[in-house]
This record gives C-alpha cells, structure tokens and sequence, in this order.
C-alpha cells in the first residue's frame, strides 16, 4: 500500500435507532464486551452497546444523565460508570448496570473540589483514583440536575456565600475512587509550566506511571 488508501472500518455505529448523536465520551469494558458513549449536548443520555453491534443498533440500555455530560469512564474494580458535567461542575458516579432515570451513587461536586467545567475522565485501577481534566470555566449555579441524594453535598450549603462566575487555571485533579460530595482532590496539576491549554481526552498508563491526554486548538 501506497500509504493514501482509506482503511474502512470494522464496523460502524451510526443511526436514529442508536440515540447517539453529540458524542463525546467513550468507554469500553472487554470483560463484558460492552461499549459505553455519553451525548453531551442534544440527547442528554449515555447508551450501551455490545461488541458486535453495528449499523442502526439499538442500545442494550439507556441511561438518562444531566445536561452537558462530557467525560466517561469504567471503574470496572467497583463496577461503576463515572461522568463528568461540564456546567455543573460535577462528577458522578452510578452503577455499571444503571439504566433509565436511575439516581447516582454519589457526586462529587463543590467549592472544594477544583472541578471547573471537566471534561475527559480516566481511572486508574491497581491505585482506585479518577483523574479530572478541567478547562477552568467556573459559574457559581444551582446544578441541573434533580437528584436529591448527592445534590446537597454536590452543591453549595446556604451558609457559603455565592462566588459568581470565575476563571481558573486548566487542571488536572485526581481523586479517590470511592470520594463523594465537596472533597478535596488528592492532587492538582496546574500552572504555566504544565501548558495545559483546553485539555479534553485524558487516560492513565498504569505500567509506566503516565497520564495521557490530548487538549482542543485554541480559537
């Protein structure tokens, strides 16, 4: 080959019957064969695949998320999927199997947290932590979502007075994988010295201690 020939693909995924449309997360589990995609902006819900699926498929189950999910990621130890939301500056956290209008396990979300409009989510499995690329965009708002176990530890307290809108610095955070509520994350990586600029895809190599991730073109 001359090097110019287009490779087609094994299979392909795409119609109405798949409810995929703003895709931007993807998640995979080869125990269970099953394929995981969050829509962030017009769907508002992550669906499930299995390997072999292909064309106009139908998911296996649908799982109703909050406006603006962004990142996704399998914590396959606890059996979890873990996403985050952009405007509402929150991760959360439900079970593998969860479909429908089932609630989260857990949120984390707050002042607390440094999470600032996140974006790509990846697990580390043989240490139990999420890493969090943010882009730094921060608006001081109720969360959109309804759920009452988590919102309240996810949101602000009536005590805590309103900050308004903020930029910080892009970031990574990482967190334990079991954290809820406003923690605080183990660790942050940030600062001019990281040229961290809209970072979006993050992963983790565990075998050489790495964290892999890709950041969009500026405007």
């Amino acid at each position: 080959a001359d090097g110019t020939a287009v490779t087609p693909p094994l299979r392909q995924l795409m119609g109405p019957r798949t409810e995929m449309g703003f895709v931007a997360g993807i998640a995979v589990d080869p125990e269970r064969k099953e394929i995981y995609v969050v829509n962030n902006d017009i769907e508002d819900r992550l669906v499930v695949f299995g390997y072999e699926d292909q064309g106009d498929a139908l998911p296996r189950r649908v799982l109703y998320v909050p406006h603006q999910a962004w990142g996704l990621a399998v914590n396959r130890k606890r059996r979890e999927l873990i996403v985050s939301v952009q405007s509402d500056n929150v991760l959360m956290f439900y079970r593998q199997e969860a479909e429908r209008f089932e609630a989260p396990l857990r949120v984390i979300g707050g002042i607390n947290t440094g999470l600032a409009d996140p974006r790509g989510v990846a697990v580390a499995e043989e240490s139990q932590e999420v890493f969090v690329a943010t882009h730094g965009n921060w608006r001081d708002i109720p969360p959109s979502y309804h759920y009452q176990a988590g919102a309240t530890d996810a949101s602000h307290q009536a005590s805590e007075p309103m900050m308004g809108g903020r930029f910080h610095p892009p970031s990574i955070v990482v967190y334990p994988a079991d954290g809820g509520g406003n923690v605080r994350p183990r660790r942050i990586i940030q600062g001019e010295r990281t040229r961290l600029n809209w970072p979006m895809g993050i992963a983790v190599d565990e075998v050489h201690q790495d964290c892999l991730l890709y950041t969009s073109p500026s405007p």
